[in-house]
């Protein structure tokens, strides 16, 4: 079927060193010169084959056509299934960064174009690999040689036309200028990440222009796409490319075309006009709630063309314009003001609408700061606190605590999981009142997106020994609030001594835990003795939840669960003792995985 030691003696009598092309064991597909192979296609070549300029409208010096990426790890994800799957990567001499250069794509290439892609192209052996196959892939290209360089072409392959697509802009995200979501249709069984490998997108216009996409700065997951227009220059120290992209401001997107291993998808899309950017800022002063009704707002160089509409996130009423002016370059100023009958402390945010819809929106925000907040040595006191001010909303701004120890050692505990491992601790109860028995879990978190563990690592008592604590209280909108705290478990009337003198219940002893049911577990234990009740502890991904069981019942059932997900169970019996609880240690954790 493949005549390989023809094709070789061929080539190395050219004089062409390509002995590992007896490796690549190339295979014969069509016609007696024709063979597929993988090749390495810079992404200005790979795209000039559908027709896209990668280098339409650059005027920046040392344009390079490759993704500069600060993320190293995520550019090397280039395996099948990987967040950037299907490229290649080139790294800086001193590895502090990872270029994206291009796709590893089938191409059908005669022994002829081969031998010059080698010696006048610029191309070696390395940039080739051998494709399993036997016959056409669903999506190639053919190359040949023209002039000493690689030309690309897009053989007579149909596309798959895809409606019912459901496609969100947003022109106020931190990954470029715009992003656009798509989901529906049969994107999730065609497009999505794990499903194909996406090796290029383009964004079509009404105008007749086509927009190339690259893999990580722009194609995330496969089926976002953000890009720069040059107000967003980088994310996530990543710089963004604006310059091939400034001319879609105020075009309409009629379609999108994905370029994957399963073959080419067009996606028919809804007129989706770009609105425009501006350079005009808007800006508020941050103010305090304590005697504030009203939340100014400038609104500086806006277009002549620009209708305002200004509005703050919690407030009922729109923003009235107070005054207008003169800007630079036949810009206009503005001020706004929104007012209320209590301000809360809060950050909020302003948003300014173009009534006209030329232009996207403008998004700023404000903090609104709340009063005084200080430790009794007991509980959180709010110093002459403004109208819908109170020490709840405080505690519901807290975004961590950060805790010397007697030894040193600093922790910084978070009121709940977010993003990432963490250590969870609430060192005060619903009205302020510190809690010296405060307990911590230490949460690791692993795996990427849709597919996350969560694992308690280490738990135990914030205040577990004696002596002088420091603790810092850190909130969004309220200054820090500090204190010591002296800690003697050896004294009676200490809340650390009632509860080191407690008799816990001992830890539990989990019998079993079963799929019983539709979406229903069943976990057993052994009962534990001086318990009062148990509680159950369930996670799966990023959720944890908990269930309790009162009296002497050794086991429950847990139902709505997600089927073909797995949990991880553990189980701790508590006593109540003057109207507080005192846990027990967590028992083994076991794993079920949810089958029906």
């Amino acid at each position: 079927m493949v005549k390989s030691k023809k094709i070789i003696s061929t080539v190395l009598s050219a004089g062409i060193l390509l002995s590992s092309l007896a490796v690549i064991n190339t295979q014969k597909v069509s016609a007696a010169t024709s063979y597929i192979l993988n090749a390495k296609i810079p992404y200005h070549d790979f795209y000039a084959a559908y027709g896209t300029d990668t280098l339409k409208g650059v005027t920046t010096d040392g344009y390079i056509d490759s993704v500069t990426s600060a993320t190293l790890s995520k550019a090397k994800m280039n395996q099948e299934g990987g967040l950037c799957a299907g490229t290649y990567y080139s790294e800086a001499s001193d590895g502090s960064t990872v270029y994206i250069d291009g796709v590893v794509f089938p191409v059908v290439v005669s022994e002829e174009a081969y031998k010059a892609l080698i010696k006048d192209a610029g191309y070696s052996e390395a940039d080739f690999n051998e494709i399993d196959a036997d016959s056409y892939p669903a999506n190639y290209l053919d190359v040949k040689v023209t002039d000493g360089k690689a030309v690309y072409s897009v053989p007579d392959i149909a596309s798959t036309k895809i409606s019912g697509v459901k496609a969100v802009l947003n022109t106020n995200t931190r990954y470029g200028d715009y992003q656009i979501s798509l989901s529906g249709g049969s994107i999730d069984e065609n497009i999505a990440q794990g499903k194909a490998v996406v090796y290029g997108v383009i964004i079509n216009t009404a105008e007749n222009n086509k927009y190339p996409m690259y893999t990580l700065e722009n194609i995330w997951r496969n089926t976002e796409i953000a890009w720069s227009a040059g107000f967003v220059t980088e994310t996530h120290g990543c710089p963004l490319r604006p310059d091939i992209y400034k001319s879609i401001m105020g075009e309409t997107i009629n379609g999108i075309t994905y370029i994957t291993d399963k073959g080419i998808y067009d996606i028919a899309i809804e007129d989706m006009y770009i609105p425009k950017k501006t350079s005009s800022s808007v800006t508020a002063d941050n103010v305090t709630a304590k005697n504030i009704t009203e939340i100014t707002t400038k609104l500086s160089n806006m277009p002549a063309s620009f209708q305002p509409e200004v509005s703050i996130t919690g407030f009922e009423a729109v923003a009235e314009q107070v005054s207008s002016g003169n800007g630079t370059d036949g810009t206009v100023n503005y001020i706004y003001s929104v007012k209320a009958d209590k301000i809360v402390p809060d950050t909020y945010t302003i948003t300014v609408k173009d009534l006209s819809k030329e232009y996207a929106d403008i998004v700023a925000s404000v903090d609104v700061r709340g009063a005084n907040v200080t430790f009794d040595g007991t509980k959180l006191i709010m110093e002459q606190p403004a109208a819908g001010d109170s020490i709840a909303n405080f505690l519901d701004k807290i975004s961590g605590t950060e805790v010397t120890t007697p030894t040193g050692e600093t922790v910084t505990y978070l009121p709940k999981l977010g993003r990432g491992s963490a250590v969870i601790a609430n060192i005060f109860d619903e009205n302020g009142n510190l809690d010296l028995s405060a307990k911590y879990e230490s949460i690791k978190v692993s795996g990427g997106h849709g597919n996350q563990t969560t694992e308690i690592i280490d738990a135990g008592d914030v205040f577990a020994a004696e002596g002088t604590y420091k603790v810092s209280v850190i909130t969004s909108v309220y200054d820090i609030v500090t204190f010591n705290l002296q800690v003697n478990k050896q004294a009676a009337v200490d809340n650390i001594n009632i509860e080191t003198t407690v008799n816990k219940p001992a830890k539990v002893i989990i019998k079993s835990v079963k799929n019983s049911g539709k979406k229903t577990i069943t976990v057993k234990w052994n009962k534990t003795e001086n318990a009062d009740g148990y509680e159950t502890r369930y996670v799966t991904g990023g959720d944890i939840k908990k269930a309790n069981v009162t009296g002497t019942a050794t086991s429950i059932k847990i139902k709505n669960l997600e089927k073909g997900k797995t949990y991880k169970v553990s189980v701790r019996a508590y006593k109540i003792i003057d109207g507080k609880r005192y846990n027990g240690s967590w028992s083994k954790v076991l794993k079920v995985k949810v089958k029906k």
